[in-house]
């Protein structure tokens, strides 16, 4: 949100209140699949079932990622900004899958 001060009628300033609609890119990156074994949620699992919580059958470990967006575009174009995003800066096309969702 924005204020703007203009001049109004008769020399009166009034503020214009400016309101940006925002939405929200819901961002979750993963290691492949194929790569898993790299990943130290394996460690984790065995230091839980070393620690008592032997109940635990797999851990899996993500980064998730808000990213709030003025809506300036169509959402389309969004979805294409948020994946050019992802696939130069956020997640690492190495050993990193992701996926992601935009909100209204």
């Amino acid at each position: 949100m924005q204020k703007v001060r203009e001049k109004g009628v008769q020399g009166y300033k009034e503020e214009v209140l400016i309101v940006m609609i925002m939405v929200k890119a819901k961002i979750y990156i993963t290691m492949k699949p194929e790569l898993e074994y790299l990943n130290s949620a394996s460690q984790k699992k065995e230091d839980l079932h070393r620690n008592g919580f032997s109940e635990v059958e797999d851990v899996a470990e993500s980064k998730y990622i808000e990213l709030y967006l003025r809506n300036s575009k169509s959402k389309k174009g969004l979805e294409k900004r948020v994946d050019e995003m992802c696939r130069v800066l956020l997640a690492n096309k190495v050993y990193e899958i992701y996926r992601f969702e935009i909100e209204n």
